[in-house]
């Protein structure tokens, strides 16, 4: 036995350890309002913070203590106060902010709530079905990618596609499929007044979250969110389909986009109608810079036609409602085409208006 690394691998796992303890400290201090207290009041006592958010100073002093540890505070010895400098309250405290991630730490409970069901699928082989995860994944997805879609959806990647934004400007009709709950339909209303907007998901109980979502907005008369799943929903005379952040995760992935792509308006250029065209998100991917009529946007584009190939998640994990445990490859990708595929070094999450570990890659057709 070698003795050096035994040693190299208890540490590795300390400091898987020491990150689990740390996000679960930044979910305290999102849902508890920490950050954002010592962003808008300045550094702070424990007693002086426990005074701003109602919490108490003995456990503060821990939490501040932990967080100076692991980077995110910076202590001042010189009066005890603990501060959170402006880029890390980009990331912690800031949720207008493109690089805001402590809300996705919430995703985590979810993760460690569901070990026994997943060490059981282990066991059985069967799938864990989307709606059946813990209410916690829900909520730390939405706020894990909400941030890149406030910053990108309707200001970079909606106009790099050729005519859509124009289209959708005086009309159109738009589809978020696998919207979970509400966010990127509900900016893309917020963009284009004269759109007709549908969401569409088959997880019940995102729909209704959803449906509040856009009311508390003003916009629940513009959006119509319906409990369908990414096989069935009616994909008729769509000027944008979106899949966000959804294809990954759907047991058939071909299936999904074979209902998609004979439904958008595409009669042929110079004939009355601009064709429509599908964007599609992926996180984890390498955010590859494609060049769209001479300008250089953060996304995959291509038109409709052969299919790149799109990899199915582990069986048993579905999505909208399609099936389980299949995994079928569309057409290979054309010669000179990237393949999304293939694991390449990421570009720095900040220049693409994302959270940091979640790459972009849009597919558009």
């Amino acid at each position: 036995m070698n003795a050096e690394l035994i040693e190299q691998n208890v540490h590795r796992l300390l400091g898987a350890m020491t990150g689990a303890a740390t996000t679960a400290m930044v979910a305290i201090g999102d849902q508890l309002g920490l950050y954002r207290a010592l962003a808008g009041g300045g550094p702070a006592t424990p007693d002086e913070l426990a005074a701003r958010t109602g919490t108490a100073a003995r456990y503060l002093r821990e939490w501040l203590s932990q967080q100076a540890a692991a980077g995110f505070l910076a202590y001042r010895q010189s009066d005890e106060r603990y501060g959170l400098s402006a880029e890390a309250a980009a990331v912690l405290a800031q949720e207008a902010s493109p690089a805001f991630l402590a809300g996705g730490a919430t995703i985590t409970r979810g993760w460690f709530a569901g070990i026994d069901r997943l060490a059981e699928a282990f066991r059985t082989g069967a799938g864990i079905p989307w709606h059946e995860q813990d209410p916690a994944v829900f909520e730390g997805t939405e706020r894990f990618f909400r941030p890149g879609y406030t910053a990108s959806l309707t200001t970079q990647w909606v106009p790099a596609l050729p005519g859509v934004a124009d289209k959708l400007v005086t009309g159109g009709r738009v589809a978020d499929v696998g919207c979970g709950h509400g966010a990127a339909a509900i900016l893309l209303a917020r963009a284009y007044p004269q759109a007709s907007v549908h969401g569409y998901d088959f997880h019940d109980r995102s729909i209704q979250v959803a449906r509040q979502r856009a009311d508390q907005a003003g916009l629940g008369g513009r959006i119509q969110f319906e409990p369908l799943d990414a096989t069935s929903y009616p994909a008729d005379g769509f000027d944008l389909i979106c899949l966000l952040d959804t294809l990954h995760d759907l047991g058939d992935p071909a299936a999904a986009l074979a209902h998609a792509r004979p439904h958008l308006r595409r009669r042929r250029p110079g004939r009355g109608t601009e064709r429509g065209r599908r964007l599609r998100s992926e996180p984890g991917q390498p955010a590859g810079r494609a060049q769209l009529r001479g300008v250089h946007v953060p996304v995959h584009a291509g038109r409709s036609g052969p299919a790149r190939r799109s990899r199915a998640r582990s069986p048993g994990r579905p999505r909208n409602g399609t099936a389980t445990g299949r995994r079928r490859r569309l057409q290979p990708v054309p010669a000179g085409h990237p393949d999304p595929g293939q694991r390449r070094p990421r570009a720095p999450a900040i220049t693409r208006g994302r959270p940091a570990g979640s790459c972009v890659r849009r597919d558009l057709a």
